[in-house]
């Protein structure tokens, strides 16, 4: 037993002088550090980075927005429409129909519903218009600073053929970040800042 732990030491002594010694051989071969020049390379290299990936960062992070509350508003015009098949006329709000309202949102005095999402605040109604015949549709709407954006589903039993049952997109007083999502979500223009789904 003695002798197996002699062999050991004697090993880890070997070791630990091997390593010493490349720890020692690395420092002289690089050196003492970094010259001035070579730090403010490499801030500026870093600078450049995030001045071009932080505006596609933004972009990403709104468009994901959009879409999710895309998605809540073309579920309420679902629900609408589950709701004329069964009473044949759409509600003229959220409990009438006892909408399925995702949780987190508060209802507000408009009869619409809020949700704040770190920066973001949102809007969602399940009838925007004073006739729903005429007029019907879902509506959310999603703000931030500098950013805001409406997203409107018209119901498929509306007088305007040419609207029924179609989405659009619109930049609210024409932010221009509202405007690049909606274009990059957009399939067509429909008029100036507005784009369909």
């Amino acid at each position: 037993m003695k002798k197996l732990s002699k062999v050991i030491l004697k090993l880890l002594k070997e070791k630990r002088e091997d390593a010493e010694q490349k720890v020692l051989s690395m420092a002289l071969c690089f050196g003492k550090g970094f010259t001035l020049i070579e730090l403010l390379v490499v801030v500026l290299i870093i600078g450049i980075l995030s001045a071009v990936a932080l505006p596609q960062y933004q972009k990403a992070v709104d468009k994901a927005r959009v879409s999710e509350l895309f998605a809540i508003v073309k579920n309420l015009k679902v629900q609408q429409e589950a709701y004329y098949m069964a009473n044949g006329y759409y509600a003229q709000s959220c409990e009438e129909m006892g909408a399925d309202i995702p949780s987190g949102y508060i209802k507000n005095a408009s009869g619409g519903y809020d949700l704040n999402k770190g920066s973001y605040h949102y809007n969602i109604s399940c009838q925007n218009g004073s006739n729903a015949k005429t007029e019907g549709r879902s509506y959310g709407l999603i703000q931030a600073s500098g950013f805001s954006v409406n997203i409107e589903t018209y119901f498929d039993n509306i007088t305007d053929t040419a609207s029924a049952g179609r989405s659009f997109c619109y930049a609210v007083n024409g932010n221009s970040r509202g405007m690049n999502v909606c274009k990059n979500l957009g399939t067509e223009k429909k008029s100036e800042n507005v784009y369909w789904l």
